[in-house]
Formats: C-alpha cells, structure tokens, sequence
C-alpha cells in the first residue's frame, strides 16, 4: 500500500505507533512474517495450502521455536531464555509455553500458570518443585525437569506427539497416515486411532493382565515376563503402556495386545519403545 502511495504521489500519514515494537502486531509483522516468508517456498502467498497439512505446521512451530525465535537454550535439561519469552504477550507465552513443554513432559494449564508467574516475577533467583517438576529461575534462565525420584519411576503419562524416558526406555506415540511398512518397523507398534486419546505408562502390579499378540486368552504379565525370561530387577522396570479404559496396549518393547487390530483404518496410532 505505502509503494503504491509513493508512486502515485499521493499524500498520507503514517500512524507513529506502526513502528513501536510495544504492540504485538508490530513484533509479528516484523519478526515473524518475514521469518516465514523466507522459510516457505513461494512466500506467503502459499500459506493456505501449507497450513492445511498439520504436519507442515507443527514443523514450522519448530522450526521457529528452535531456530528463529532462539527462545530454547538447551533441550536436555530444558533451559529457556526468559527474556525471549517475555517479548510475547501473557496469552501467545503461554501458549509458546505449553507447545514447547508438551512435547517432552506431562504439562497442564495449572503448572504453565505456575511457570509463567515465576517468568513474570522481578525475583532473580527462583525455585519450586511442583507436579513433579523442579522449575528454576536463575536471571535469565529457565530450567524444568523431572524430579528426582526413586530408583525408578512408578508412571507417567503420554498423549500423541510426545516423548518421554521412562526406567531406561524411550517411548513415543504418533498419529500419522497408515501405511503397510509400519507394520516392519522395529520396536513400534500399530494400533487404529480407537486404541485411544490419552495414555499412562506405569511399571507392573501384581494383577496385570493382558491378551498377548498372536494369543486368544488373558495371560497375566508377570508370567509373560517370566516365561520371556525377563530378570525379577528388569521386571520392576518394564514400561506398560495403558488406554484411558486402562487396557494394557503393550508390554515394554516385547509384545502389543491383540486388541485394537488395524484392518481398512486410515489413521494410526505408532507407539515407540525402545531401549537405550
């Protein structure tokens, strides 16, 4: 519009605030758009289309956060700039917050509105134990990670899309477009998107029962573990990975359920373990 004015030669006034960087809008005009039209092919007259892939999305989100925005310090432990963070009105941080942490840790809207008043806090020197969580402020950093616990850990949750270490184990679960290969990847199982939305991972109790792959009875987990000739120590530590029903979905990396078969579905749920 302002070149189009300039070559026409016509008069116009220019509002004083465009400039200030205190309005969100004007740090999004300047920062991020010509971050994203340098990162999508064609610009943004392409945006539509890109945004109607998911995947593309998230990857921006990605892409941004990590390599643009430089709001992450580290990722193991996670360590955040804060002042990056503080650049963001009070609603976009918290959301920055809560895109970036959910991907690695079990996070909900109270221990976000709990980080983000100690982010907003003039006290240079913070730190709190909370869900789980030890969040530290020192100046101009932000630390969270796990809290310590006992030799190992005794559950923890997942929902699609993020990772977490468990007793020696790394696990992931994914929504994506089924395809026959998944079926041969090592260390992953295939469930249809019904197996569920929510998921907890906990060790072994005494009465835990499943239907092993390949079986048609229930056969209880600590006998399935014993007969794969699984050590009583490693037994304490094998991951079961639970649905919201609290059906056992898989046993460590050892063996899925027969329920929740894939059949014509087109979406799927890929859940990962693997051991490190």
């Amino acid at each position: 519009i302002k070149d189009f004015l300039i070559k026409n030669k016509i008069t116009f006034i220019e509002d004083e605030t465009n400039n200030n960087e205190k309005f969100t809008r004007n740090r999004i005009r300047k920062n991020i758009i010509p971050v994203l039209n340098a990162s999508i092919a064609g610009g943004l007259g392409k945006f539509k289309r890109f945004f109607e892939n998911t995947d593309s999305v998230l990857m921006l989100f990605d892409f941004l956060i990590e390599d643009r925005l430089n709001i992450m310090k580290s990722k193991n432990p996670i360590i955040l700039d804060i002042s990056k963070i503080l650049y963001y009105n009070n609603k976009l941080r918290k959301n920055l917050l809560y895109y970036i942490l959910s991907k690695n840790l079990f996070v909900d809207s109270s221990l976000i509105e709990s980080i983000d008043r100690v982010i907003s806090s003039k006290r240079p020197n913070i730190i709190f134990k909370e869900k789980g969580m030890i969040i530290e402020k020192s100046y101009n950093d932000l630390k969270i990670e796990r809290e310590a616990g006992d030799e190992f850990d005794k559950e923890d949750f997942l929902k699609p899309g993020m990772e977490t270490l468990f007793n020696g184990y790394t696990l992931k679960i994914t929504k994506t477009v089924f395809i026959e290969s998944l079926l041969k990847k090592k260390n992953v199982f295939v469930f249809p998107l019904s197996a569920g939305r929510r998921f907890k991972i906990r060790t072994l109790q005494t009465s835990d029962s499943f239907v092993p792959f390949g079986m048609n009875k229930e056969k209880k987990v600590s006998r399935f573990l014993m007969d794969n000739k699984i050590s009583l120590s490693e037994r304490r530590r094998v991951p079961l990975i639970l649905n919201e029903k609290d059906e056992i979905l898989a046993v460590g990396s050892l063996r899925r359920t027969g329920l929740y078969r894939m059949k014509k579905q087109k979406g799927c749920l890929c859940i990962y373990v693997g051991k490190n």
